[in-house]
This record gives C-alpha cells, structure tokens and sequence, in this order.
C-alpha cells in the first residue's frame, strides 16, 4: 500500500479551468490601459479625466529628465489600481486622486508610476539610485517607519527585473523592509508589544521605543506584513538570498481577518498566495531535516510529511470561492507548490523495495507535469495583462523551464526519460511560448520594461525560449525523430547571456 496513492496518492495534473475562464484582473485593450492619452469612455475613471484635458500645468518630477504630469499620473493610478494591484494585491490605493497623493503619499505616487511607465535603461539606473538614496538617507540615517516608506519599498521590488535577485542587488532592501516591519511593530500582536506592569515603571514603557506602538493594525498594515513575508519567502526559495519572515502565528490571524473582513476584493487572493508560499518554504526542509549524514533516501517520513502539504494545497483550493478558483495566479502558484514539493526527490534515492521506488517514479512524473502545465499557463494570461506580472511570475517561469529540462534528460533508474520527452513535446511549447511573449510585448507598447541592451523584457524572455529549443534539441540522441524540426544551429552561448544561462541551467 502506497502513501502517495489517490485519498493518499499523487492526484492527476491537468484539471486546470479552460483558458478563457483564467483572470488575472480586469480585462482591457490596450487602448484602454496603455495609453494614457486614449482612454474608452466606457471605463469607469474619474470624470474629471472625462473630459477634454487642459495643458498640464503640474508634474511630476524624476530624475534624467523624466516627468509626469498630474494629469497622466491619474490614468497611472487607474492602471495601477485595475492591472498592477491584481498581480500582487499587497498595496491597494484607495480611491485617491494623484493631486490627492502627491500633496499626502508623495513617494508612494513616484513608486507606482515608476513601475508604471518603465524608461529606457540609463534613465531606469538614475531613477533606481534616486530611490535607493532615498530608502537609504529617511529609513537608515534619519531612522523614519512609516507605511509610506515600506508600501514603496514593497511596490518598488515587486516589479523589479527578476536577474537583479539573481545577482544579489537587492538583498539588502529586502532586509531592510523585513526590519522596519519589525521597528513598527507589525509582525506581533499589539498586545505583545507593552511591557508586563511589574517589570518596570509605566511610565518608562511609553517612552521606550517599539513599546505601546498601537491598540489595533490596519488591514493596510497586515497587508504590507503579508506581502513582506511573501516576497522574502520567494527571493529565498529561488534565489536562496538571505532568510525570509517567519510565518508565525500572527501572520496567520493577519490571514484569518484579511479574509473575514473583506475589506478589499483581492484580499482573498493575498492570502491564498501567502499561504501557498508558506507550503514552499515548507516542502524545501524536508528533506534537509529528514536526512541522516547529508544523504536521504524515499522514507516513511519524507513520503508523509510529502502527503501533508499536498493534503494542505488541495484544501487551500477547495475552500476558494468559485471566482477565484479561475484566477491565474492562483493556479501557477498551486504548481509552483508541487513543483517544489517534488523536484527534491530527484536527489532521493529510493529504499530496494519496488514499492518505494513506484512511489518515487511517482513523484517525479507529477513535478514533470507540474512544470509542463505552469509553462503553458503563461499561454493563457491575457496578453495586455502581461505588464502588471511580478518578478515572480518572471522568475517562476526560469525555475520551472530549468526543472522540466532537467526531468527531460535525467538518467535515472525509476525514471524513464525517454517516454517523458515523448509525452512532452518541449520544442513546440518554447515555440508557441517565444510567439506569444513577442506578441505581448508588440502589444504593450511602452508599458513594457526595457532591458540595458534597448529589447524589452518580454523579447528577452522570447529569446531565451528559442535559445532553450535549440539547446534541447542539440541533446537529442541522433536518431530522434525531434531532430527533423530543428531548423537552425544551436545559438552560440555569448549570444543568448552565457553567464545568465549557466546559472539558470546550472
């Protein structure tokens, strides 16, 4: 009897919802969101945007150059509000207008429209160091906490191009807005935060700092506490950067009321992210501490401790409302999880019962699938959506193309490389992957971020799939049938970042 059978088994991958049913947010031409001086009178938008604008007389100002008048940065926050806050519903804007929030949020309005408009690249450099100055000078020299100053922190990584965290850049950012979160008291209960009566003078305990913070969070607050553990947790499990939040029993009740309440329509998806998130961090220590001398091999502790978080996946699902089960991110998320609940079994070999090995070949043929159905997710996002992706959506789609390679190819005695190939066809779907991401871009126009090389972001990633046909291909043994498909040579490894790819294919 198996533990990783249906009830206890590995359940069959591909019940995932059509793809005209996937939402990611509302869906809008490009007329509608990417441009800002062509708006639908069918959007509901201020009506002040409505009518025919006067000569901006107000802007706002970057540095290199770049402005924004007041006028355009209401059409960002709309884009913002309709496309962004969807992707990663960690900051949501309440209706204010860009008068409103340069006069009350001004850092907060330069954040969202910095990863709104995206500049060419030596004009993104001299924003990027404006913002870092920043940080730097009100957080760390004159020792400001405010959810100002963290909302941005948060908005400004989560759009960033994911190769930063590849190289390190922003790891120290990252530490910082994990610290201010715990100077401002948001990842404990404010009862916690006051010092017991008999342990020192009252009145010393207001005056200490951190001490009586506040009688209540806001849900704007545990949103901020939610997507600071959420980020960190991910530039931790891919990127193996630093430590990440620890999912404590407060950020749990921080899910719990976010949920009840209600407050803002994405706050389901919030937390259903987080928790999903939460089961990744948790499916990278089993094997480091179920293993005995550095070395594992498929046990009973691995294989239940494997049933429990996917037990925890389905029901996370289950219990959505039916609205969100054909969200898009939920869904990506859901394989992400599998993905890296199963990918270590690669490196566990299984006991010499024939049981344990069935149970690890199982295992490993839902990772392949798990990889193969989050790629082709990206086929099903609605193009002008493409823009408001998170870094990690971007970093997502490199880890499960590196773990659906290595299964392709990987000599195994309870795997059968040869029969997976045949039932993925991987050329076609870098093809139609490499179609699409040009066809996005070509469609966001200069909503879409622009590399240090002038191609946007999503030309890179279309490249990068053409590059990994031509790679796959050129390991086919010699009488494949696959080869007749090829129709160019493998591109040199100084055209496509040799360095990136070797990290990425590592």
């Amino acid at each position: 009897m198996t533990m990783l059978t249906t009830g206890q088994q590995i359940p069959k991958i591909g019940n995932l919802p059509a793809p005209q049913t996937q939402q990611l947010g509302p869906r809008m031409s490009y007329g509608e969101v990417g441009n800002s001086y062509t708006i639908s009178p069918n959007v509901g938008i201020p009506s002040a945007l409505s009518s025919v604008p006067k000569p901006p007389e107000e802007y706002i100002d970057f540095p290199a150059g770049f402005r924004v008048s007041v006028v355009e940065a209401d059409q960002v926050l709309f884009e913002y509000r309709t496309t962004m806050q969807p992707s990663f519903p960690y900051v949501n804007l309440p209706p204010w207008s860009a008068r409103e929030m340069l006069q009350d949020r001004p850092l907060l309005l330069k954040a969202i429209i910095y990863v709104c408009r995206p500049q060419p690249w030596p004009v993104k450099c001299e924003i990027e160091k404006w913002f870092r100055e920043y940080f730097a000078l009100h957080v760390v020299v004159q020792e400001e906490r405010s959810l100002e100053l963290l909302q941005a922190i948060l908005i400004y990584i989560a759009w960033q191009v994911w190769h930063f965290f590849v190289h390190a850049h922003d790891s120290s950012l990252m530490q910082l807005a994990i610290a201010m979160v715990g100077d401002m008291g948001l990842n404990r209960p404010p009862d916690s935060q006051t010092m017991p009566s008999r342990s020192i003078i009252e009145e010393t305990t207001i005056l200490v700092r951190g001490m009586n913070i506040r009688k209540e969070h806001t849900h704007a607050e545990r949103r901020t506490l939610l997507g600071v553990f959420y980020i960190s947790s991910v530039i931790r499990s891919i990127f193996r950067r630093t430590e990440p939040m620890e999912f404590t029993e407060y950020v749990g009740q921080c899910c719990n009321e976010l949920t009840q309440a209600m407050d803002c329509s994405t706050d389901q998806l919030a937390v259903t992210l987080v928790r999903m998130q939460h089961l990744v961090l948790q499916a990278t220590k089993i094997v480091s501490e179920n293993s005995t001398n550095g070395e594992a091999a498929l046990g009973v502790s691995h294989v239940m401790a494997m049933t429990s978080i996917r037990r925890q996946l389905d029901d996370i699902v289950n219990r959505l409302p039916e609205d969100q089960k054909s969200n898009f991110l939920v869904w990506h998320h859901y394989h992400m999880v599998l993905i890296r609940l199963y990918e270590p079994v690669i490196d566990i070999k299984s006991l010499d019962t024939a049981n344990k090995a069935f149970m690890r070949s199982q295992a490993l043929w839902t990772c392949c699938q798990s990889a193969k159905s989050l790629l082709e997710l990206y086929l099903t996002i609605p193009g002008d959506m493409f823009a408001a992706l998170s870094f990690v959506m971007i970093a997502h789609l490199s880890y499960s193309n590196i773990v659906l390679t290595h299964l392709l190819f990987l000599e195994d005695q309870d795997w059968d490389a040869h029969t997976a190939r045949e039932s993925v066809n991987y050329p076609d779907l870098t093809e139609r992957l490499s179609d699409y991401f040009v066809a996005c871009e070509q469609l966001l126009g200069r909503r879409c971020k622009i590399m240090e090389d002038g191609k946007g972001l999503f030309t890179r990633s279309a490249e990068r799939m053409r590059w990994a046909k031509s790679w796959y291909l050129s390991k086919l043994p010699f009488n494949s049938s696959m080869l007749g498909t090829i129709s160019t040579a493998p591109m040199a490894a100084n055209e496509m970042e040799y360095e990136t790819w070797q990290i990425l294919f590592a």
